[in-house]
C-alpha cells in the first residue's frame, strides 16, 4: 500500500494515470456521473494514440463503439470487483477494432482491453469499413467477461493477425450453432502466436470456432484453462467447432494444450496433430469420449489424466454447469494438485502477487482508494485544495 498526495482544484473523478505521457479519459453514462464523456464512442473519438479510457461502473448498459487507427487501453472495473457498492461496465453493442489504411503511427495494434463485460461481439477487423482493411496485431484481452447470445470474440475478419494474449477471462456461450458464438477465427487469413491462458469457458455446444481453413494457425497455446459445459446429459461437447457443424473436417492441426481441465467437454474433436501435455478430462454427467491424444494423429506429451475427478472446491457446481464467475475454481486436493507441467495445479492458476491468479482476475488492475482526507478544508480565494489519498494496489 502506498500513500499518494495530490493537489486538486475541481471536485471531479480522481484517477491515477497509468502512463504519464498519455491522457486518461473517463466515461459514465449515468445522470451526473461526473466523467468527461457519457458514451464510449465519444471518448474514443476524442482520444489520442496511446491514451487510456476508463469506463466507470454504471447501472445502465453502455452502447458499443468503433475504434479505428488508434492504440488505446480501454479498461473497466472488472467482472466482479471486490469493494463496497461494486459495479460493472457492461457493453451491450457491437465493438469494432479496425485498421483502415493504418500506418505505423496510426493503428489499433498494441491495444488492450481489461475489466469489461461484453454482451455483444468484440471484433478485430470489420467487414464494412472504408479505406481498406488490415489485420490488428499485438492485442491483450484480460479480466473481461463475454456473455450470452452474440457475445463472441471475433478475430481476423479484416486480415492476418498475430500476437494475441487472452488471459483471465470468463466466456459464457449458450448458442447452439457451431460458428455463432465463442472465440471465432474468420475467413482465409493467417493467425500466429495466440496464448489462451487462465480463462474459464462455459458453453452449450462449442467454445472456439477455428474457422474454415485447417492449416493457417501456428503457435496456438491453450494453457491452464477450465472448460465445462452447461447443464445437460448425453455426449461431451466439443471444445473446438467445425464449419457449419460438419464433423470432423477440417481438422485443425498443431495446437498445443497443456495443464487444462475439461469437464463434460471433448477437446479432441475437430483437431489433429496437436500436442496434449498434463491435461485432465472428467465426465461426471456425460458419456466419455476417446482419449483426445489417441485420435486424429494427436500427440500424447505425457502426464495426461483421463476421466479423473479434478476435485475443485466448486466441483459439484461445475459438474452441473453452474454459471457463476465468482465460484471457487481452485483445486482442493487430489491428482490435479501440483501436477501441471510447471509444478502448479492443473487448471486455473492461483499464483502469488504479480503472477496470474484467478482470485485477482475478477477486478481490474486499478488502485482502490481506501481513505481520502482533505487537509485544508477552509480555503481562501484562489487557494488550492490539498487532499491526501491512500490507495491499495490491485494485483
Amino acid at each position: 500500500m502506498k500513500t499518494l498526495q495530490f493537489l486538486l482544484v475541481p471536485f471531479g473523478f480522481l484517477f491515477v494515470a497509468f502512463a504519464t505521457r498519455a491522457d486518461v479519459l473517463t466515461v459514465n453514462n449515468m445522470p451526473n456521473g461526473g466523467a468527461q464523456y457519457t458514451t464510449i464512442q465519444a471518448a474514443v473519438n476524442a482520444a489520442k494514440h496511446g491514451d487510456t479510457i476508463y469506463i466507470q461502473a454504471s447501472g445502465k448498459n453502455y452502447d458499443g463503439f468503433r475504434q479505428e487507427n488508434k492504440r488505446l487501453y480501454i479498461v473497466g472495473p472488472g467482472m466482479a470487483p471486490e469493494k463496497d457498492n461494486a459495479g460493472r461496465a457492461v457493453i451491450n453493442g457491437q465493438c469494432h477494432i479496425d485498421n483502415a489504411g493504418a500506418t505505423a503511427d496510426a493503428t489499433c495494434s498494441g491495444s488492450a482491453y481489461e475489466g469489461l463485460v461484453f454482451l455483444r461481439s468484440l471484433q478485430f477487423g470489420s467487414r464494412n469499413i472504408s479505406g481498406g482493411r488490415g489485420g490488428v496485431n499485438n492485442i491483450r484481452i484480460a479480466r473481461c467477461e463475454f456473455r450470452g447470445t452474440g457475445a463472441d470474440l471475433e478475430i481476423g475478419v479484416g486480415g492476418d493477425c498475430s500476437n494475441y494474449i487472452i488471459q483471465e477471462n470468463f466466456f459464457f456461450y449458450e448458442h447452439a450453432a457451431s460458428n455463432s458464438n465463442g472465440i471465432k477465427f474468420a475467413y482465409n487469413y493467417v493467425f500466429n502466436n495466440f496464448l489462451f491462458q487462465n480463462n474459464v469457458f462455459l458453453f452449450k455446444e462449442f467454445a472456439i470456432y477455428l474457422g474454415p481453413v485447417d492449416n493457417n494457425k501456428t503457435n496456438f497455446i491453450f494453457d491452464h484453462n477450465l472448460f465445462y459445459r452447461t447443464a445437460g446429459s448425453g455426449g461431451a461437447k466439443p471444445v473446438f467447432g467445425a464449419p457449419g457443424g460438419t464433423n470432423p473436417n477440417p481438422a485443425h492441426a498443431n495446437l498445443m494444450l497443456s495443464n487444462n481441465i475439461f469437464v463434460n467437454t471433448d477437446p479432441g474433436a475437430h483437431i489433429a496433430q496437436s500436442t496434449f501435455n498434463s491435461n485432465l478430462l472428467y465426465f461426471p454427467t456425460s458419456t466419455a469420449t476417446p482419449e483426445p491424444w489417441s485420435i486424429n494423429s494427436n500427440i500424447d506429451g505425457g502426464n495426461n489424466l483421463f476421466d479423473v475427478d479434478p476435485q475443485l472446491y466448486a466441483q459439484a457446481e461445475v459438474n452441473d454447469g453452474k454459471d457463476d464467475v465468482a465460484m471457487n475454481f481452485a483445486v482442493s486436493a487430489g491428482p490435479a494438485k501440483d501436477a501441471a507441467s510447471d509444478g502448479a495445479d492443473i487448471g486455473l492458476l492461483f499464483g502469488g502477487p504479480g503472477a496470474l491468479n484467478w482470485e485477482n482476475a475478477l477486478a481490474s488492475r486499478l488502485p482502490i482508494i481506501t481513505t481520502m482526507n482533505i487537509l485544508n478544508p477552509t480555503l481562501g480565494m484562489g487557494d488550492e485544495l490539498n487532499v491526501e489519498i491512500t490507495a491499495a494496489k490491485q494485483d
